[in-house]
């Protein structure tokens, strides 16, 4: 009786735009490489997601499904949402969430500069512009057996500096995602715009140098993200959630996002009409042990007070990540 009283308002239904949850605990996106080899949701991963709803959680946020998949995967056995033929595993995997009471989001993802799949496979990377090349060594950071363990890349990685066209092909798949999304059975979609991945390469200042209309001032580094959030919402109508998931700040990166950029962010989502913000954070991955200082701390709680920040700028609900007890 103590533990339901301290945690009355966690345990309280929640809203995000027309969604009810049972609660407020949410599982942010993990990408947990569950999927199978092809990009279906097979056994596995359904059974993993299934367990979560069945734990009695109010909302579940898939890991990274890619909208343009095999093109922008970031990581073996991710999930695809690219095409028509991964609707039936995606079904499958909604309807075992449901059929627990839980609720289910979609994560949509476009890996851009970090996209392994395509550095594996032969494929260039797409970003905004050309990164710098990288001062550490990501694998410093791994125990031997996990480098051995990893995937090689084999040839030399190439780089499309993406045109105003790709930008536009890039939104269109988003929106067909969304679409195949709802039409899977999941209760929303959070769209990435988070941890180096395609959007964010856009929004950081670091990363975006271009000269177009879609780099330079703050306005058009997240012009990208905008064009998505319009175009997903076109795809899935007035009625259906769609989030973003935002980086509150970069953190050990000289010239990176700063809170006070990433509430004005928030609040340009937020303007657009999305339905919730799920608050994260990415860092310099020049220094790997930052990894745990930035969206996975290794400190409890690292991110709530820049959730809170951005959560007292805004008036859409706000999802907090990151290692978080029941207690704060």
């Amino acid at each position: 009786p103590d533990m339901t009283k301290a945690h009355s308002h966690l345990l309280s239904p929640g809203r995000i735009g027309t969604l009810t949850l049972r609660n407020r605990i949410a599982v942010p996106a993990m990408g947990v490489s569950m999927a199978e080899p092809d990009g279906q949701c097979g056994e596995r991963i359904v059974r993993y997601h299934e367990e979560q709803a069945r734990g009695g959680v109010g909302l579940i946020i898939t890991g990274v499904a890619g909208v343009a998949w095999p093109q922008g995967g970031n990581q073996l056995n991710q999930i695809a949402i690219s095409d028509d033929r991964f609707l039936p595993g995606l079904t499958a995997l909604t309807t075992a969430v449901h059929s627990h009471g839980g609720r289910i989001a979609a994560q949509l993802h476009h890996g851009g500069l970090v996209s392994m799949l395509d550095m594996l496979e032969g494929r260039p990377v797409w970003g905004p512009d050309y990164p710098e090349a990288p001062k550490g060594n990501f694998v410093d950071g791994f125990v031997p057996e996990e480098i051995e363990a990893m995937a090689k890349i084999t040839e030399p990685v190439t780089l499309k500096i993406m045109t105003v066209d790709d930008i536009a092909e890039v939104t269109g798949k988003f929106a067909a995602a969304a679409d195949r999304a709802k039409r899977a059975g999941f209760d929303a979609v959070e769209i990435h715009g988070g941890h180096g991945y395609l959007l964010s390469s856009f929004i950081s200042p670091r990363t975006n140098r271009r000269t177009d209309r879609y780099g330079g001032s703050r306005e058009n580094r997240i012009r990208f993200l905008l064009e998505v959030v319009a175009a997903v919402r076109d795809a899935v109508g007035a009625d259906f959630p769609v989030w973003c998931k935002l980086d509150s700040r970069e953190v050990g990166k000289e010239g990176g996002l700063t809170i006070e950029e990433a509430i004005w962010n928030a609040q340009q989502v937020e303007a657009a009409g999305v339905d919730a913000i799920c608050v994260t954070a990415y860092h310099d991955t020049d220094q790997p042990k930052l990894h745990s200082g930035s969206h996975t701390p290794h400190v409890p709680g690292l991110n709530i007070p820049f959730a809170a920040r951005i959560k007292a700028a805004v008036r859409v609900p706000v999802i907090a990540s990151g290692r978080i007890e029941p207690e704060v």
